[in-house]
């Protein structure tokens, strides 16, 4: 069982690095070059479908899946990949210029300050009010009798 650190999943999890990075790439480079030809910039749904299954069969080789397994550290096993990828990512994140904006703190402050579920009010417990009916089936009009 290999527990995977938190925020760091889209880093380590192969199926997003063998499969989902490069399919949104192909299909980004695929419609960079069909959308010049096309006059309105829509693509209709048989062209996306087009598209979509040629970036598929173009990215989704055995190869890359099994290249995906190897540089997350998932198969063989590796820790050293895994924090390789992990130093990586902190090594070429958010520079360190921008850490300081204001915006950043302004998320922080977001986060903890205004992102907050309500406390629920509590609700008074009425005990609910039992009729017999006998084995009828009331209506509205009967039971404001």
């Amino acid at each position: 069982l290999v527990c995977l650190p938190p925020n760091g999943t889209h880093l380590l999890q192969p199926l997003y690095v063998a499969v989902f990075s490069p399919f949104k790439t192909s299909i980004k480079q695929l419609l960079d070059k069909l959308l010049p030809s096309i006059g309105d910039g829509s693509v209709d749904k048989q062209t996306s479908l087009g598209v979509a299954a040629l970036a598929w069969n173009y990215t989704c080789l055995g190869s890359n899946l099994v290249a995906g397994l190897k540089s997350c550290g998932i198969f063989p096993l590796s820790r050293v990949s895994m924090h390789a990828k992990l130093e990586n990512f902190e090594h070429n994140g958010l520079p360190e210029p921008l850490r300081e904006e204001a915006w950043v703190q302004v998320v922080d402050i977001v986060k903890r300050e205004i992102l907050i579920l309500p406390v629920r009010p509590s609700k008074k417990q009425t005990k609910r009010r039992r009729k017999n009916t006998g084995g009828r089936i009331l209506f509205k009009r009967c039971l404001k009798r």
